[in-house]
């Protein structure tokens, strides 16, 4: 990317940006771009490299159908193109701005925040596993084991011990993970409320 006018960008090298959730139901993109100006890459006076974030309408971009996955197929996760489109300066920003928050709430204080959200996707999955699978096993026959010289009585595979085993394991990590999010996230929301009220 080159710098433009008035801090304008001009997203000008071809780019495909993977892993686009949800890119069929959106109106507007945000990509991240690196700045260049002449051909060198800019940084700042930290030696970091420029990477502002830009909002594009969806019809400046190119879906790439790439997304075949034997998982979360409605994601759409397709990647992207963009190819020498002026983004105005107003539909940019930048993570890196000493100034980006703007609010002075505690919830907008650590522009990461966001990032809190991700472990819900995975605790609901395994939460959902464990009582799929719990109420599967209610009803189907189990295996029937030797005793000695006879085999066991029939019984349900809810009553195996292997599995009660096994599920009682799953509910102590899941169980932990959730707490262990709990806590990190509140820790975090403390310090949050402590240092902006």
């Amino acid at each position: 990317m080159r710098k433009g006018t008035a801090g304008a960008r001009r997203l000008s090298r071809e780019g495909a940006l993977p892993f686009v959730s949800g890119c069929h139901h959106c109106e507007w993109a945000r990509l991240g771009c690196t700045v260049f100006t002449d051909g060198a890459q800019r940084f700042d006076p930290n030696g970091v490299p420029e990477t502002p974030q830009c909002f594009l309408r969806l019809s400046q971009c190119e879906i790439l159908d790439t997304w075949y996955t034997s998982g979360l197929c409605g994601a759409g996760s397709n990647d992207r193109v963009v190819r020498d489109v002026f983004v105005p300066e107003e539909h940019t920003f930048s993570f890196q701005a000493p100034k980006l928050v703007k609010r002075s709430e505690p919830l907008y204080a650590f522009p990461f925040m966001f990032i809190a959200k991700g472990p819900g996707t995975a605790l609901g999955i395994a939460r959902l596993a464990i009582d799929t699978l719990t109420g599967t096993v209610a009803g189907k026959p189990a295996r029937h084991y030797a005793l000695g010289e006879r085999i066991e009585a029939s019984k349900v595979l809810r009553d195996d011990v292997y599995l009660q085993d096994a599920v009682g394991r799953a509910e102590t990590l899941l169980t932990s993970a959730r707490a262990h999010v709990f806590d990190v996230v509140g820790n975090l929301s403390a310090s949050l409320l402590a240092c902006c009220v």
